[in-house]
């Protein structure tokens, strides 16, 4: 059968109704009594006959008031983490820590893959405002770089003075700068 909370008619296996006075809406608490600095608090476990094969988990790191999220998969019956939250924010895919917003990792050379679309693309903004793209157009078989805001497209070298490498310039089709093509 169903259980209700705050509902005389479930219609799933657990059903949580909120009266509608809490801010955070139907609230599910899993709390573990522990308070280390480094440990998982709650697991949820996707499960079939053969037994797991998902899971979600919270923990904390560093702090026992710094917590995160991962996401879990199994395949052939062993469970990986594939996806990590941060307490900060920064999301981790094949990473358990990521050192920037979105970081992707994968022993592949194949790290993203964009698809489903004659042109796709990656696209820089700042403020809701276009800045630049990288796009595939697939009529033309074009691979470019776009700069929506300036003339200019610039390469750069490894070196901590930010020299100029090749610069590629508007309308006026100027190039100057040093271009190398090596065998």
């Amino acid at each position: 059968g169903n259980v209700g909370i705050n509902t005389s008619s479930p219609s799933a296996k657990l059903h949580i109704q909120s009266d509608g006075s809490h801010d955070e809406g139907a609230e599910i608490v899993l709390r573990h009594s522990n308070n280390n600095s480094t440990d998982v608090v709650s697991t949820i476990s996707f499960q079939n006959n053969a037994g797991q094969v998902a899971m979600i988990q919270g923990g904390t790191t560093g702090a026992n008031n710094t917590g995160y999220i991962s996401f879990f998969t199994d395949s052939t019956g062993t469970s990986g983490e594939r996806m990590r939250v941060q307490g900060n924010g920064y999301v981790g895919i094949g990473t358990a820590t990521a050192y920037s917003p979105l970081q992707v990792y994968s022993s592949a050379d194949q790290k993203i893959l964009l698809s489903g679309s004659a042109n796709p693309y990656i696209r820089w903004q700042n403020g809701g405002s276009n800045r630049a793209y990288i796009q595939w157009i697939e009529s033309g078989s074009i691979f470019g770089f776009f700069n929506s805001v300036g003339d200019n497209f610039d390469f750069f070298t490894h070196d901590t003075g930010g020299a100029t490498n090749l610069r590629l310039k508007g309308s006026d089709g100027d190039i100057w700068g040093s271009f190398y093509a090596q065998e």
